[in-house]
């Protein structure tokens, strides 16, 4: 397994900061997402310019983009951005920089959603993954509270109904653990065979509501959940999104505690 993180999970101060930190700690993998601000793929010719530099100066791999696709209701005003012109600028913005995986959300939950709604979920996402495989994506969704891909068994119902062979899953505990779903084991259970990313932030319960925490301060098993990963074949990115203050701070302990674990 490969220890990764996120552009802006490292540091406030920059990217060169960011980098050249992650790096300090032993991590030389990083997820494509906000830089300085901006996200994915609305940067500017100067971040690009930067990203392609410290790819060659640090050794750098980039194994994923994050653009925010789907993180809006489906009767938004924005909703037929992102399915159209958002998702061309990142897949061109990804091939631009040989990246080939993609990751999305399923669709922001609204009060008006009807059950019903669910197959212009199936539909929507069905589109956006078929047309990333023509050009050799894996699209991988993310679970997270608030949206249609929340509970592991709708991430389930979703993976199932779309049916494609480069849509999988990027499995967030951290995540799950606010849907109520505070034991991660049968939810992994449940979805393990889709895993193509995974993210790792910890949280607990705290006066009733989810806070996230430094990696190994909360109330995940991340012990157990390696293991499980390990025992069940799983060879890919580890990817620390500490989603918590201080950083670099917090950065920092969540990777010392990760590299506790892995060996």
């Amino acid at each position: 397994m490969i220890l990764t993180t996120v552009t802006d999970e490292v540091t406030e101060a920059g990217l060169e900061e960011s980098i050249a930190l992650a790096v300090q700690e032993g991590v030389t993998h990083f997820e494509l997402r906000g830089i300085e601000g901006r996200r994915f793929p609305l940067l500017t010719a100067e971040d690009l310019s930067r990203l392609k530099h410290l790819r060659v100066q640090f050794g750098l791999t980039f194994t994923a983009v994050s653009p925010g696709i789907f993180k809006v209701p489906l009767r938004s005003a924005e909703f037929a951005f992102h399915r159209t012109v958002l998702l061309e600028k990142s897949l061109a913005l990804a091939e631009e920089l040989g990246i080939s995986r993609l990751i999305v959300f399923g669709i922001k939950r609204a009060p008006d959603d009807r059950e019903e709604d669910r197959a212009q979920v199936v539909e929507a996402l069905g589109e956006l993954a078929f047309k990333a495989g023509q050009r050799g994506f894996t699209v991988m969704l993310e679970n997270e509270p608030g949206f249609w891909a929340d509970r592991s068994e709708n991430c389930l119902a979703l993976l199932e109904a779309v049916n494609l062979r480069n849509f999988r899953l990027n499995w967030d505990p951290g995540n799950l653990y606010k849907t109520g779903e505070h034991d991660y084991k049968p939810g992994y259970e449940r979805l393990k065979r889709f895993i193509a990313n995974v993210h790792l932030k910890d949280a607990a319960t705290v006066g009733g509501k989810t806070v996230y925490l430094p990696l190994g301060a909360g109330a995940i098993d991340y012990r157990q959940q390696l293991a499980d990963l390990r025992a069940d074949g799983y060879r890919g990115y580890l990817t620390v999104e500490t989603h918590c203050r201080p950083l670099p701070e917090t950065f920092r302990q969540s990777v010392r505690y990760l590299k506790q674990l892995l060996a």
